[in-house]
């Protein structure tokens, strides 16, 4: 299993929702999702988009570039 479809499967089981109904809500078919979560499709940018944002989280975490579900806002950090 590689990285990208054990987090997602993991975001999903943690919001207590079944496939298809992630699939319903993010206006994908639920096999298309089966098919990432089992590593038998990759995703383009814009669906990678779309998981992050679903799941409130960032595409460095998907891939897993980063350990941390939420990115450090920057933004906020130089204000202080």
């Amino acid at each position: 299993m590689s990285v990208l479809s054990e987090r997602i499967t993991l975001l999903r089981k943690e919001k207590g929702i079944s496939v298809k109904q992630a699939g319903f809500e993010m206006g994908l078919d639920y096999k298309y999702l089966l098919a990432l979560e089992s590593c038998e499709k990759k995703p383009e940018l814009d669906e990678l988009e779309l998981l992050e944002s679903y799941y409130n989280t960032t595409i460095d975490y998907l891939v897993g570039s980063v350990d941390e579900p939420q990115a450090i806002n920057m933004k906020v950090i130089n204000q202080r």
